[in-house]
């Protein structure tokens, strides 16, 4: 993934550890609040 070797070449390991493991939960959060489903 381009965006994770970026972090990495950066030093960013730890943020890209967390990006590629929730990007997806997060993904979902996001749409679910922005589409007014879930509170918060």
């Amino acid at each position: 993934m381009v965006v994770s070797y970026g972090f990495r070449r950066s030093g960013f390991s730890f943020v890209e550890y967390n990006f590629e493991k929730n990007f997806t939960g997060i993904f979902f959060f996001y749409i679910l609040r922005y589409l007014g489903l879930i509170e918060g």
